[in-house]
Parts: C-alpha cells; structure tokens; sequence
C-alpha cells in the first residue's frame, strides 16, 4: 500500500482549492492535520452541551442530596412592642429578641443513602454518555475530515477529465472544418466535454460544502481549512479478533451501555428512597436566646432530641412507588433494546472491515494497473502510436481516489469499532480516548 499513499500524497499536494478562503480570521492550523481537528473537540459544540448540563444538574442534585441532613444554624432577631395587661409581673413594652438556633438531622433509617445512592448512580450515567457523546464528536470530525480530502481527490480527476474531454473537443472542431469529422461527431464531443465540466463544477461545490461542515464539526463554522495534512492510517493493516470477543468486549465496555445500567441502578434505588419515606427521622435542636423582657416560660439555653414518626400518609407512598416502577420498566426496556442495537452494530461493523481489509488488496492492484498503463500510455504518446494519454491520467485519479475512499472508510469501521468496544482498535481517537475508553470500562 506505500505506492497508494505516495499517490495520495502528491496528488493532495497540487490539488487546487481556488475557490475555498477563510472567513475572516482563521483560527483553525493551516494545513490541518486530522490529530489537530480531534483535538478541538470541546464540550461547547452544541451536540456536546446538552450533555455538558445534564451532567452538571446531576452533579448537583446529588450535592443537595447530600446536604440533606448537613447541620442549620440560624439567627432570629426580632424588634417587638407589646401592651401588657396590667397585672403582669413585667410591664416593659419592648419584648425584642435575639434567638440562635443549631439543628442536626441525626438520622433518617435510610431515607437520604437511597437518594444519594440515586443520584450517584445517575450522575455516573451523565458522565458516561458525555464521554460516549465526546467520542461520537471526534468520529464526526474524522468522518469531515475525511469528505474534505475525498472532495479534493474527486475534483482532481473531474478537472482533468474536463481538460480531456476540451483537448477531444477541440480536436473534433479542427477535423470537423476539414472535414474529416461529421457535425453529430463534433456535437458529441462537444457534449462530452459539457457534462463533464459540469461535474467538475459540482466537485468544486463539494469541496467547499465538505470544508463548511468540517468548520461547523470543529465548531468554527466561520474558519475553512484551504490544506489538510493526509493522515497515516497505520491501523488499517492490523488484524482484529474474532466477532465473539468483540462482542463480549462491548457488552462489558461500551459507554452507551453501562450508562443505561447506571440509569437502570438509579431507578431502583429511587423505589428504595419512595419508600423508605414513611420512615422516622431523628434530629437534634441547640437554642440559645436573648429577651428583652424576661418570662417563667423563657430560657437562655434549650436543647432537645425530636423523633418525627409519620403515622399516615395515605396513598402518596404507594403511588410514588409505583411511578418509580413504571419508570424503572421504561429504562428496563431500553436497556434491552441498545443491547440488540449494540450486538447488531458490532457484527455488522465487523464485516464491514473484514470487506474493506480485503477491498484494500483491489485498490492496491488496481492503483499498480492505472500506473503502468499510465506509464505505457506516456511512450505510446512521446512515439506517436496513441493520443488518449490524457485518458490513462484520469485513469490514475480514478485509482487514487477509490483506494483513498477504501482507507478511509477502513479507518472510520476501526474507528467505530474502537468507540462501541471501549479498546483501541484505531489510534486515531488519541491518548484523550484511551482515558475515555478508561471510563468507559475499557
């Protein structure tokens, strides 16, 4: 395959992108490398927000949670006037006081460990799906990254197709006024050359569409790259494990599963805190006062244990029970299903790579073909015996393209497979995944 890359590399080199500028500044490294694009996936592209939240508002239902029973002081400072009657032993009008206050739930028999533990479970469920929805951004970006540099490759063959098809145009005009071509001839020429400058018009639109989404993939939607760096798709050549353990891999390490058991976890422990509801709760009360008009019934120090029992609650237990239930059977249910969505996208991500393994063999006899009839095409032409040399070089774009689009849809199936296994099956996720891939079991 060092003949393919080479081809590759040059002819990415002297592409040329006239139409593609920068918005404004560009923020985005020039050329850009596919290592540089991975790196600037962030939390603040809008496919990653919505799951940068929800973990934050877990993270903080779970630290109110915890403060459940953390101890309350408080300071009441009241300005009173009062009419006494008449036979009080204090007649004093000002009946202000200072009052400070120290509670302490000392303990519930299990009400607040069933939320926390909830919580917990939850907020590592947001957690993994962010990781999940990070790793998902960065295949999105090598899948852009990608259709840029196949934009390119197309629109090199489309534009020497069309010099071709002008040349055998031209070539029909000059021998049409000699008469040695029909009109329908030259017409039919003519007509070859419009088509394909039309789809060398329609390569050049690709070219900036596939720029604009990989910007809006970078989230810099305002920053078109004009050069990428063609990446070193080392992995495509490694072999991989059988689908059984491949399988055994995912359903232990994929992220998008072991967050929908923690969700399935967290249900259940919010049964256990609906029920646990009923339970009493011990708290402890320290108050120290300050009167301004002293009474018998008044203390400068009070303290107390307060066991708060509830006798009657009627069917609000039982419906927020079975409420958490339904909705444990909800999460159940779609647990099961991403399982089989899993299996399903493993065995067909296997094969898919098994193909293109086998693919690459094609592209790699047909790349050597398109040069060495290239190669004779060019002595034919330099001794005169033919004149569709610039066919043969079209031929070689052709090659190159379609062994550039078997590597990279290659790299994109290892990269797939990588994200739904949790291990390093493609080095394109970088040193950043394998930590992910940590999180995710892997």
């Amino acid at each position: 395959m060092h003949c393919i890359c080479r081809g590759l590399a040059v002819i990415l080199v002297f592409v040329c992108v006239p139409s593609v500028v920068s918005a404004q500044d560009n923020t985005l490294p020039d050329p850009l490398s596919i290592e540089d694009a991975i790196a600037l996936a962030s939390a603040l592209h809008p496919l990653l927000s919505a799951s940068a939240a929800e973990q934050s508002l877990a993270a903080a239902e779970l630290q109110r949670l915890r403060a459940a029973d953390d101890a309350r002081l408080d300071l009441a400072l009241e300005g009173r006037w009062i009419d006494p009657p008449d036979n009080a032993l204090r007649t004093t009008n000002n009946d202000s006081y200072a009052r400070l206050t120290l509670q302490k739930q000392l303990h519930d028999f299990g009400r607040t460990r069933a939320g926390v533990d909830a919580a917990e479970a939850d907020l590592a469920a947001r957690e993994l799906q962010y990781q999940d929805g990070l790793l998902q951004q960065k295949l999105q970006i090598i899948r852009r990254f990608f259709d840029v540099l196949l934009a390119d490759l197309e629109y090199a063959r489309d534009n020497e197709a069309m010099a071709v098809a002008f040349i055998n145009q031209d070539r029909a005009q000059d021998r049409n006024e000699l008469g040695q071509v029909s009109d329908i001839d030259l017409l039919e020429a003519q007509s070859n050359y419009q088509q394909v400058r039309i789809q060398r018009h329609a390569s050049e639109a690709r070219q900036r569409s596939s720029r604009a989404l990989l910007a809006q993939a970078l989230n810099r939607p305002e920053s078109l790259s004009s050069e990428l760096v063609l990446p070193d798709l080392v992995d495509n050549s490694d072999a991989l494990p059988d689908y059984g353990q491949l399988l055994a891999e995912a359903l232990e390490n994929n992220a998008r599963l072991k967050a929908a058991r923690s969700l399935v976890a967290a249900a259940q422990r919010r049964i256990d805190a609906s029920r646990a509801s009923w339970r009493p709760v011990l708290s402890a009360e320290i108050e120290a006062a300050e009167y301004e008009r002293q009474t018998s019934s008044r203390y400068p120090v009070e303290a107390g244990l307060i066991l708060e029992i509830p006798l009657y609650q009627g069917e609000r237990v039982k419906a927020d029970v079975a409420r958490d239930r339904a909705r444990l059977q909800q999460l159940q249910a779609g647990l099961l299903r991403l399982e089989y969505d899993i299996r399903q996208d493993v065995l067909e991500t296997w094969q898919a790579i098994q193909r293109l393994q086998a693919q690459r063999q094609q592209a790699e006899v047909f790349t050597e073909y398109r040069e060495l009839a290239l190669d004779r095409s060019r002595a034919r032409y330099e001794l005169d015996l033919e004149t569709n040399f610039g066919d043969s070089l079209v031929g070689q774009s052709e090659a190159r393209l379609f062994a550039a689009r078997v590597e990279f849809e290659l790299a994109l199936a290892r990269t797939r497979l990588s994200i739904l296994t949790g291990k390093s099956y493609s080095r394109l996720l970088g040193v950043e995944d394998d930590q992910a891939a940590e999180a995710s079991g892997g």
